[in-house]
């Protein structure tokens, strides 16, 4: 039991990687953090002041309310480097809790598939959530 728990932890968790913040780097991918995959239809779940829009100072930028903006998640790139190096692009944000500092998004599998070769779906640790307004 612990084994399997294990391994599809290790094969649901990838690293958060945001564009540079420093236009002498051009965007290059920066960890900058870690989530994981939550169900086989690719949401995933990260903390927010992981995909926070960086100024080049390296503080957050914040809007007009003071709240951290968050990055492009379309140019995020979530790597699993332990496993098969493996890259997830094609994000979309589907929730932000700034007062929880949680975000989810979705990556689309069919956008990804050529990353998991023979399977249907991600890994991922089942998780229920359910969005209370």
């Amino acid at each position: 039991m612990i084994t399997n728990t294990l391994q599809k932890t290790k094969g649901a968790t990838f690293a958060v990687s945001i564009p540079h913040p420093n236009p002498e780097y051009k965007g290059f991918p920066t960890p900058n953090g870690t989530g994981f995959f939550i169900d086989s239809e690719g949401h995933f779940v990260t903390a927010r002041h992981v995909i926070q829009k960086i100024g080049t100072d390296g503080n957050p930028i914040l809007n007009t309310a003071g709240i951290p903006e968050l990055s492009d998640v379309s140019k995020l790139t979530l790597i699993q480097p332990s496993l098969k190096y493996r890259t997830v692009t094609n994000l979309v944000l589907v929730f932000d809790f700034p007062q929880f500092d949680l975000v989810v998004l979705k990556a689309d599998f069919e956008k990804n598939k050529t990353q998991f070769e023979g399977k249907n779906n991600f890994d991922y640790i089942d998780v229920e959530f359910q969005v209370v307004p």
